[in-house]
């Protein structure tokens, strides 16, 4: 039973996979530089087509109004002085500095 498995994985890899394999990889090189909020990529390094240009690491933050407006009424009231609300910020902030934290540990090479 599994060897036929096998077998019928190999036949269908040879028919049609190789091709379904190179629509994936055009379709990966054509969107790799683009976030998308469906699919989780939230952070990731894009690398630049010239040599003399750096890579960059890109950030796509993801809010609800309501989160939005918390923090940001957050972010003024601290500005005003509010520990309470300064605290707060710095709640997010580090959670944010963890997420890119995590994000740049993934070794590349």
């Amino acid at each position: 039973m599994e060897e036929d498995l096998e077998d019928a994985w190999i036949a269908w890899h040879e028919e049609v996979g190789h091709d379904l394999e190179v629509e994936i990889e055009k379709e990966f090189r054509a969107t790799f530089h683009l976030f998308d909020l469906l699919d989780g990529t939230h952070a990731k390094w894009i690398q630049t087509k010239e040599e003399s240009v750096d890579d960059y690491f890109g950030i796509l933050l993801v809010f609800t109004e309501e989160e939005l407006a918390d923090l940001m009424t957050a972010w003024l009231e601290a500005k005003e002085g509010n520990m309470r609300a300064g605290a707060s910020v710095a709640n997010w902030l580090t959670t944010f500095f963890s997420f890119i934290d995590g994000a740049c540990e993934e070794d590349f090479d």
